[in-house]
């Protein structure tokens, strides 16, 4: 605006032996100048670029010691002007809205991340005890409970002497059951090399899905 108000006046000045009429501002490159448009001017539609940075001048770092003419609201951030001094504002990531005003840049993504994790969470709580309740399941009817009360009867120096493994430890026993280890099949399962902690080899059977019958 300064430009073009300096431009008028510089022409309100000379205009009895320069009769110029138009003053444009356009994007840098988009326009190239000749005589011809001195006799014959024709309008055209050119891209403008309006570039602005509020502080008076004063740049992120001047501006925030004196919190009382920083422009900056909350949840905002300051960047420098790319041209001349200055700077400008702009919301945060996960906020929108005007970053000048105090309050002006709102939360807007809060409610749906709330909502999103709860869910998730809902949704996994409900996987595991779906999983924990099959596991039961399955121990039950393969004999897991009458194997608990038989051990149960048996003198405490025997009783350590047995152990009684979950998922996991027969997961890592097996490599996650890798297919080198296999070294037999049945018709109830596969049997696969186990080594356990402390080294002892041992051979773990992998049951298949039958019928219960």
């Amino acid at each position: 605006m300064n430009i073009l108000l300096q431009s008028y006046i510089n022409h309100e000045n000379v205009s009895k032996f320069n009769p110029c009429s138009y003053a444009f501002v356009v994007e840098e490159g988009a326009f190239n100048f000749s005589k011809s448009y001195l006799r014959n001017f024709t309008e055209e539609m050119m891209p403008i670029v309006l570039d602005w940075a509020v502080g008076n001048n004063k740049t992120c770092r001047d501006s925030k010691r004196n919190l009382e003419s920083y422009e900056c609201g909350e949840n905002s951030d300051c960047y420098e002007s790319k041209n001349g001094r200055g700077y400008f504002c702009k919301c945060r990531i996960g906020y929108k809205g005007n970053p000048y005003l105090s309050d002006g840049c709102q939360g807007f993504a809060s409610g749906a991340l709330v909502v999103l994790v709860s869910s998730s969470w809902s949704y996994w709580i409900f996987k595991k005890r779906k999983l924990i309740i099959l596991k039961e399941k399955f121990f039950s009817q393969n004999g897991g409970l009458m194997l608990k009360q038989q051990l149960s009867r048996l003198e405490r120096s025997t009783q350590e002497l047995i152990k009684i493994f979950n998922s996991e430890e027969l997961k890592r026993a097996t490599n996650n059951y890798d297919e080198s280890r296999i070294v037999g099949r049945g018709g109830f399962g596969t049997v696969y090399k186990g080594i356990l902690p402390e080294n002892k080899i041992v051979a773990i059977k992998k049951s298949q899905m039958v019928g219960e019958n």
